[in-house]
């Protein structure tokens, strides 16, 4: 398993923080359109799935083990979490217990999604492994570059297979579709098999990490993202935009978080938001404020599109750490009894001798 890696703590935490907010401004103000609020939207969820794509590369053990071994770590890790957290949201939200899975995919909607994404990788991964077991068995070839390139054809093939039968899926059921985000998991597949080519192939993950596939990342997206502002779309541009907004954020942090700089105060914060970022995930949504004064007033200065943006950028960042201070003060709080990490975030009880 790969050892835990300072750089993608802080690309969580950069996620995380584009979580929230992306919430300050979907949620609490709920106001006109924002241009921060689209590139929040184009980016950060993909950006978690590609950290998690990343740390997918442990082979998976095809036995009864293995794959119980597999599943188990993840049901606990994304689905136990939804049982008590998202239903408690749902409680104080109406005031009344709904179904489980009405909760799972409400606001919590990301670890269920993620979690049918490793349902998909799966097969994905088993269908991979029957192939390359036939290929040795029946042409008694074990060329190592014949095998990884077979797995690797699979998996690039997997990404418009999905999507395919997802949108076939819709055209017979759509309202069972959406019950299930499958439209989530189509759209975001794509990025968790992007973070595991970066784990599995570092030559690839060389290009991106460098500087020019930096820039040239960010000036794609700042192209892609006025093109779009301008209604001038092609097929494929959200892709498109979103890969090359991954590309500037992944070559940045990958070249800016050295040994040189990883005890520097901000890249410490950042970090430890990375490692508690489904805990973060899961209790911000409690302190998010309701604001009808300010969308008010942000109503009023829509006629200005430079006092617009500064107040949108202001009030996000001076709301994101309003929402931090209370849901780290909790985090810590229910951390420290290891039976809450266990039925809250899903993390290993410890053992008993």
């Amino acid at each position: 398993m790969r050892q835990r890696s300072v750089s993608f703590d802080v690309l969580k935490g950069i996620a995380v923080l584009l979580v929230i907010l992306g919430h300050v401004f979907r949620t609490s103000l709920r106001g006109a359109p924002s241009v921060i609020e689209d590139v929040i939207y184009s980016i950060h969820m993909p950006l978690f799935v590609l950290v998690t794509g990343y740390f997918a590369t442990r082979p998976i053990h095809w036995s009864i083990k293995g794959v119980f071994s597999f599943w188990r770590a993840k049901v606990l890790r994304l689905l136990l979490p939804l049982l008590f957290i998202a239903e408690i949201a749902q409680i104080a939200d109406e005031g009344a217990i709904s179904l489980p899975l009405r909760s799972m995919v409400g606001g919590y909607w990301f670890t269920y999604a993620l979690f049918m994404i490793f349902v998909v990788f799966f097969l994905v991964q088993g269908l991979s492994h029957l192939i390359v077991r036939c290929y040795t068995s029946f042409f008694k070839g074990k060329e190592q570059s014949i095998l990884e390139g077979l797995h690797l054809i699979v998996l690039l093939l997997s990404i418009p297979a999905i999507e395919l039968f997802i949108a076939y899926l819709y055209t017979v059921d759509s309202r069972l579709c959406n019950g299930f985000v499958l439209y989530k998991v189509a759209h975001l597949y794509k990025y968790l098999l992007l973070g595991y080519f970066l784990g599995s192939y570092p030559r690839i993950e060389a290009y991106v990490r460098n500087e020019l596939a930096g820039v040239i990342g960010f000036f794609s997206f700042v192209a892609l993202f006025v093109a779009q502002r301008l209604y001038a779309p092609f097929p494929g541009q959200e892709v498109l935009m979103t890969l090359a907004g991954l590309v500037f954020i992944y070559s940045s942090t990958r070249g800016v978080i050295t040994e040189q700089v990883e005890d520097q105060a901000w890249v410490r914060a950042l970090a430890y938001l990375g490692r508690v970022s489904l805990a973060v995930y899961f209790l911000h949504y409690f302190f998010l404020p309701d604001l009808p004064l300010l969308r008010s007033y942000e109503h009023s200065i829509l006629g200005d599109p430079i006092a617009h943006f500064a107040f949108q950028a202001l009030l996000g960042v001076l709301m994101t750490a309003i929402i931090l201070i209370p849901t780290l003060l909790l985090i810590r709080i229910t951390r420290s009894n290891s039976y809450l990490r266990f039925f809250l975030y899903g993390e290993t009880l410890p053992r008993t001798e």
